[in-house]
């Protein structure tokens, strides 16, 4: 009897050991079931977090085209609209000086379109006469540099009229030298060519100088 207990004693030994290997099987199991699983979801949320940045990242990207578009859109506004500025200014240029242009020459041929008709009016013995009638009348009440008897020789006064003969037109500034340069734009012959370069007022009338012309007269 004692042999059968120590024999089934034996095969009790004998028969626990086996059933380790297999819990050990059967957790390994169970690890590499929860590991897998544990990598599946960790892939999954893996390509969700890649899903979720791609779409971040388009959204940032057209974000920046469109504010890149609507700036260059603006840009490109302005960029118009200067130019327009810029034509209409040049526009505006091109025309003033076209007018300037215009406004020279027409002043550029009254100018010579007078001295032709003054000269054409001043014909040497008549143009002294004229002018030495008009400056008597204008500097009758004038108080030159020297009297009006210089000017004028020969002249004879009636009683009803004055007739002017003219015989030599002095200078009225120096009273010395003939009177050759017209003052304009009063047009008085009263001045030789030194004093009416240097004059800036007319002698007789006191009216500022514009120019003056060298006229060639002949006196008698």
């Amino acid at each position: 009897m004692d042999q059968c207990l120590g024999s089934s004693h034996m095969d009790g030994d004998q028969q626990t050991p086996p059933r380790l290997p297999l819990l050990t099987a059967l957790f390994d199991q169970h690890r590499q079931q929860v590991d897998r699983t544990l990598q599946e979801h960790n892939e999954q949320v893996r390509l969700q977090l890649q899903q979720q940045i791609s779409a971040q990242n388009e959204t940032l990207l057209n974000l920046a085209e469109s504010m890149a578009r609507d700036a260059l859109a603006e840009k490109n506004g302005e960029v118009s609209r200067l130019r327009m500025e810029l034509k209409s200014t040049q526009e505006l240029l091109r025309t003033a000086l076209q007018e300037r242009d215009e406004v020279q020459y027409l002043a550029k041929g009254f100018y010579e379109m007078n001295r032709w008709l003054i000269m054409s009016r001043l014909p040497p013995v008549l143009q002294a006469t004229t002018s030495v009638v008009h400056a008597l009348d204008d500097g009758s009440s004038s108080t030159g540099s020297c009297s009006q008897a210089p000017n004028v020789e020969g002249a004879s006064v009636g009683r009803s009229t004055t007739r002017v003969v003219v015989t030599r037109l002095l200078c009225k500034v120096c009273c010395a030298r003939d009177a050759c340069m017209l003052i304009l734009p009063c047009q008085h012959l009263c001045a030789c060519e030194s004093c009416g370069i240097s004059l800036t007022v007319c002698p007789l009338c006191y009216l500022a100088k514009d120019n003056v012309m060298e006229v060639e007269a002949r006196f008698g």
